[in-house]
């Protein structure tokens, strides 16, 4: 298993604590309805910045987590560059790390890792000069107020080249290596 690199926020951590609160707050008031059926409990700061753990309905097994990293961003946009990739790899060793943990799983166990910010995200592919004179086109999504909720494996083909580049680039940096798959939200 990858170590998390531990990073030290300084004054700006208390901020980011508070989001990562509001954040997982906002989602189960949101969301309360598929809660109250549920078994489950929330951990903030245990493997990712906060998690909902659903247990099976013998409360022996966990058979789904869903993980969440929660970033704010002042005055810029989210773009595939290195910081994304950084959030994207982080999300990816949760990941990996959620399927060596020892806890006790169902057989149907899965999890679902999204990254959550309050700035805009756009993911833009732009195709060189020669591969424009063949027809590749540009690609932009941008993920907003309007288009929230953006699922990795339905962006084009050619975004998700992009990302995966930037993200070997960063493991590589790292020593780390993840398969790409699922959410960027």
């Amino acid at each position: 298993m990858a170590k998390n690199k531990a990073a030290n926020a300084g004054v700006d951590a208390l901020t980011g604590f508070e989001f990562q609160r509001n954040c997982a707050l906002y989602l189960l008031l949101d969301n309360y309805n598929s809660f109250i059926n549920k078994e489950f409990f929330i951990c903030i700061e245990h493997h990712d910045d906060f998690l909902f753990c659903y247990k099976t309905d013998c409360l022996s097994y966990i058979n789904e987590i869903h993980a969440y990293q929660a970033k704010k961003l002042s005055g810029k946009i989210w773009t595939i560059d290195s910081r994304f990739s950084e959030m994207v790899s982080k999300i990816l060793l949760v990941g990996e790390n959620l399927r060596n943990d020892a806890f006790e799983k169902s057989e149907d166990y899965k999890h679902q890792l999204t990254f959550i910010s309050n700035t805009e995200i756009e993911l833009k592919y732009s195709p060189s000069k020669l591969l424009k004179k063949q027809g590749v086109t540009e690609q932009v999504l941008r993920v907003n107020e309007q288009n929230s909720i953006c699922v990795y494996d339905e962006l084009h083909k050619n975004i998700q080249n992009k990302i995966e580049e930037k993200v070997t680039d960063i493991c590589n940096e790292e020593s780390t290596f993840f398969i790409v798959k699922n959410y960027v939200t």
